[in-house]
């Protein structure tokens, strides 16, 4: 096997290699005892793999406490390492990247629902939106397709069709909201779920409505899902009376 001269650089004793390993750029020391010395006068301080750079002291954006943020955040750039902390860091974001300033900010665009004519705003990703809230899709929904009624909507409106009796269903009014059944001039039918409407914010919500009906001048009549399922007949005679004084 081939072999040259090399000379240690710790100890600068003179050795013979392989050509081989000296080609690669191998056998630079003498033994292992020197490559350990060496590597232990490189790796210390500043030449060592593990060693950190201090960071200058910085004052926090947000708080202005003064610290020292971590080599690694500093050497990203932009806003990492200008805060002491996350919540300092948070606070400033909600203060200065909300609403119109922050850069994902899109303008939203003025809409009029088709069903209540209130007032609404849509993204620009929503513009084919035309009601203001699930309510009112719910009940244009229903006006389409008869699949979208619930059982005891369609029992009333057998019931007021056996009668004779014209009426408007899902009816808008203002202040009152959407009602199930409106017969001219001020009578208005509710058909209550017995789950739905059993609830105790439901019966708060409930009794909100009846109480502005009554305020505007309607006739608040409210069947039970019970009552229209079990006695439809009397159900029939109660609108009867009632609508007859009209």
């Amino acid at each position: 096997m081939q072999t040259l001269k090399r000379t240690c650089r710790f100890c600068l004793k003179v050795f013979r290699a392989p050509a081989y390993y000296v080609k690669r750029g191998q056998y630079k020391f003498c033994s292992h005892a020197c490559a350990d010395k060496q590597n232990g006068i490189n790796n210390t301080g500043s030449g060592s793999s593990s060693y950190i750079k201090k960071v200058r002291i910085r004052a926090c954006k947000s708080c202005g406490k003064r610290f020292r943020p971590r080599p690694e955040l500093t050497r990203k750039g932009g806003m990492f390492g200008r805060f002491c902390c996350k919540k300092c860091s948070g606070a400033w974001s909600s203060k200065h990247r909300c609403g119109r300033r922050h850069h994902f900010y899109k303008r939203r665009i003025q809409r009029t629902c088709v069903l209540c004519k209130r007032r609404f705003s849509v993204l620009p990703r929503k513009l084919k939106q035309k009601t203001c809230s699930r309510r009112c899709n719910a009940v244009i929904a229903s006006k389409k397709n008869h699949y979208f009624n619930s059982s005891i909507e369609r029992k009333t409106r057998v019931i007021l069709n056996n009668l004779n009796i014209p009426h408007t269903f899902q009816k808008n009014i203002p202040k009152v909201g959407c009602v199930d059944f409106f017969v001219e001039p001020n009578f208005i039918i509710q058909c209550d779920g017995d789950y739905w409407h059993g609830r105790p914010q439901a019966k708060l919500r409930d009794a909100a409505q009846n109480k502005t009906a009554s305020d505007l001048g309607y006739t608040m009549i409210r069947l039970t899902e019970t009552r229209i399922k079990s006695d439809a007949a009397g159900v029939s005679e109660q609108l009867k009376l009632t609508l007859a004084r009209n």
